[in-house]
């Protein structure tokens, strides 16, 4: 096995590790889902908007329907950044590249 592809199977499990949540809408009334407990080493949960709101009545069964986790622990945003800055210097290079200013001028007058 070559060590471009050792290396793209390493970055497609990094991204899929740290890559940040995505919170889908309730499955029950689609409204957005928010978070009802974190941290501790617990997993992230989420409960469906319309039944966190205390000042309404809660709808249990509902509650529960809509009720999910991230047991990643949430995305990590500078892995993401050097990922993507590793990518971006293995891609080839353009074959015409700008010229590189040597920060004074060259002309003979």
């Amino acid at each position: 096995m070559s060590d471009s592809v050792v290396d793209e199977q390493l970055l497609e499990e990094l991204t899929r590790r740290y890559e940040p949540p995505v919170v889908p809408a309730c499955r029950t009334c689609g409204a957005p889902l928010e978070v009802v407990a974190c941290g501790g080493g617990s997993p992230t949960r989420y409960a469906c908007s319309t039944q966190t709101n205390t000042l309404l009545p809660v709808d249990w069964q509902h509650y529960e329907a809509s009720r999910g986790e991230d047991r990643r622990q949430g995305g990590d945003q500078a892995v993401m950044q050097l990922i993507a800055a590793y990518r971006a210097l293995q891609t080839p290079a353009s074959p015409i590249m700008p010229r590189l200013s040597t920060g004074r001028n060259l002309r003979s007058c």
